[in-house]
């Protein structure tokens, strides 16, 4: 009797720093260097055991069949692990996603941190195309936002930046605004399609930091130590895998060892900044 009460007393209280990690989690911006989940052998093998990954990025079509092979996506994650899903999927998958898909997906993700996208904004559209592309997107926010208050599910939402014009967050800043957004997820895949425009992409940053005052940026597929050196410091997050991949895996197996040096390295240059940005 008396081993069987101290291991449910170990139990509660292995339950109870569970709950108050994630609850810190969810609320938490993550800062530093975070991976996204590839579904491959050795990325699952990586991550299993590893105290040094804490959060793990997923796009929704891998989170999705995740959750159709095991019911939630932390079924692939230690109890330390905590999921990003972000929603920065092809448009053919955005366009294609039903309100019944996202509701869930919601459900089965948390506790989580969830980056909506919805409309297409590119600086080769039309005004009116990207207009219409950042309505679409402001409906959706609003949607998600109201549908995680309405079912009480453990989900914090970083919006995603829609924009790069300084008119584009203009339209967007009453919507921020009104849901208290302080931090953003910004999408970067884009500007290494056709050529590499990281000007482009600073320049887009800024707008974001001049027009809505950002505070703390996510930057999605973006590792490459050239580029973080350049970023704003409000830039304090990011994530990706392909210079994971080349810089850490050895014999086709990551190696903790070289991923810890790797990323400290890394962070060192993403926070290590002045406070204010040398023009």
């Amino acid at each position: 009797m008396s081993s069987h009460s101290a291991h449910q007393s170990d139990r509660r209280v292995q339950q109870t720093l569970y709950t108050a990690t994630v609850t810190q989690l969810v609320d938490t911006f993550p800062e530093g260097v975070t991976l996204r989940y590839e579904s491959t052998d050795a990325f699952r093998a990586f991550l299993a055991g590893n105290v040094y990954v804490q959060y793990v990025v997923f796009n929704v079509t891998d989170a999705e069949k995740i959750i159709r092979d095991h019911g939630t996506v932390h079924a692939v994650l230690e109890d330390w692990q905590f999921p990003i899903v972000t929603a920065t999927d092809p448009d053919i998958d955005i366009y294609s996603r039903q309100r019944d898909d996202i509701r869930h997906l919601l459900k089965h993700i948390q506790p989580a941190i969830y980056i909506p996208d919805a409309g297409t904004v590119y600086w080769d559209r039309s005004e009116d195309s990207q207009r219409h592309g950042i309505q679409a997107f402001i409906r959706r926010l609003d949607w998600v936002m109201d549908t995680i208050a309405e079912h009480d599910w453990d989900i914090s939402v970083l919006p995603l930046a829609k924009g790069m014009y300084r008119w584009h967050y203009e339209d967007l800043r009453d919507c921020y605004e009104r849901h208290g957004f302080t931090n953003f997820a910004f999408y970067t895949k884009q500007y290494t399609n056709n050529g590499n425009h990281i000007r482009k992409l600073l320049n887009h940053l800024q707008n974001l930091i001049d027009v809505i005052g950002a505070e703390n940026i996510f930057t999605i597929a973006r590792l490459s130590e050239n580029h973080l050196e350049r970023f704003p410091p409000q830039v304090t997050g990011t994530c990706g895998i392909v210079q994971f991949a080349k810089q850490c895996k050895v014999d086709r197996r990551f190696v903790e060892d070289q991923f810890v040096d790797w990323r400290d390295d890394l962070e060192t240059t993403l926070l290590d900044k002045p406070t204010v940005t040398q023009q």
